[in-house]
């Protein structure tokens, strides 16, 4: 069957104006994005850092600031007198725009719309309100002093990244929620109560445990499994604990200080 004038009459078109409308989430949604920076208690200065380094500053919480986006995380490192630092990764995700654009694409445009979006930056998008809770100092204690509580020969490297690759002293996970992920993917919810007491959740299994700080590591214990003590690397904000090379290695998400999910230190649910 030939194609003919009419034809390429109307493929041309339908091109130009899907290319007249290429890079569509650059036109709705912009290159630039704004973000909330929140932490608990307020009044922390902040710095927002990429790959080529500090993109944004805030000099107390809350604010808001205006960033360009990219493929690429944003580390959120905050500081208060009194407090950690406490370090929040918000990652690259991509907008709700690009799926149906890139379909158009396809047909349309040869994925030239698609193309102009990546090397603008607008179709990634970064969680617009950052929530970060800050960990007291002990009485007496100061900033920084916490990387030579733990030795580095028990500390296994940190995740790269700015502020974030360091050692930070175990004790300051007691009373705290600690939001993560095991080796095998699964995420959990573990609360560790200021008395020794722990509990972890997994899905709609829960397990009680005790926690306990030996030789400059961090040592949790579920019953049945064996006890397990890990070196404590990356942030305040997200710690690694990381054991020996047979042990799990636990990544955390968040960590929020109490115990935010109510999680009952009573026993357990699990078959």
């Amino acid at each position: 069957m030939g194609f003919g004038k009419t034809g390429a009459r109307g493929a041309a078109a339908l091109m130009v104006a899907a290319l007249s409308i290429g890079g569509c989430a650059a036109i709705f949604e912009g290159v630039n994005q704004d973000i909330t920076v929140n932490t608990n208690p307020p009044g922390a200065s902040c710095v927002l850092e990429r790959e080529n380094g500090v993109i944004a500053r805030v000099d107390s919480t809350p604010a808001i600031v205006t960033v360009r986006k990219s493929k690429h995380d944003i580390v959120v490192r905050c500081n208060k007198a009194g407090y950690h630092e406490a370090t929040f990764i918000n990652n690259s995700g991509t907008t709700a725009a690009v799926a149906a654009n890139v379909a158009a694409d396809v047909i349309l445009t040869l994925g030239m719309s698609s193309i102009i979006d990546s090397a603008s930056g607008a179709d990634n998008k970064y969680d617009s309100v950052v929530n970060i809770s800050m960990v007291p100092l002990p009485a007496g204690g100061v900033a920084g002093a916490a990387t030579a509580a733990v030795s580095p020969a028990s500390v296994s490297p940190a995740p790269a990244g700015p502020g974030v690759a360091r050692a930070i002293a175990p004790d300051i996970l007691q009373d705290t929620t600690l939001y993560g992920m095991q080796s095998n993917e699964a995420d959990f919810i573990d609360y560790y109560d200021p008395g020794g007491q722990a509990v972890r959740q997994v899905g709609q299994c829960r397990t009680a445990g005790t926690w306990a700080v030996r030789d400059g590591r961090f040592c949790l214990h579920f019953s049945p499994a064996a006890e397990v003590c890990y070196g404590v690397g990356g942030s305040t904000g997200q710690p690694v604990l990381t054991a020996g090379p047979d042990q799990p290695v636990l990544r955390a998400k968040r960590i929020v200080a109490g115990n935010a999910e109510n999680l009952s230190l009573r026993g357990g649910n699990c078959p």
